[in-house]
């Protein structure tokens, strides 16, 4: 089932741009990118597209589009 969730980018990945954390302010989701990278800056509202999936019986979201809101 495809989700979307929507919030500030928090971390980054420094290497390649292959993941980020988002974050609502008080909750925080990984976000795996396999098809792209991104190179933004933390803070920017972005809205991310995906499965959510575990890791480690963790859940994080295999994104699959983002969109940019401002």
């Amino acid at each position: 089932k495809k989700v979307i969730v929507e919030g500030e980018i928090g971390q980054t990945c420094q290497t390649s741009g292959c993941w980020i954390t988002i974050t609502d302010g008080a909750n925080q989701l990984f976000v795996q990118f396999y098809d792209f990278t991104i190179r933004l800056k933390s803070g920017t509202k972005i809205k991310a597209s995906g499965q959510v999936r575990l890791r480690n019986k963790a859940p994080y979201l295999a994104a699959q589009g983002l969109e940019i809101l401002g």
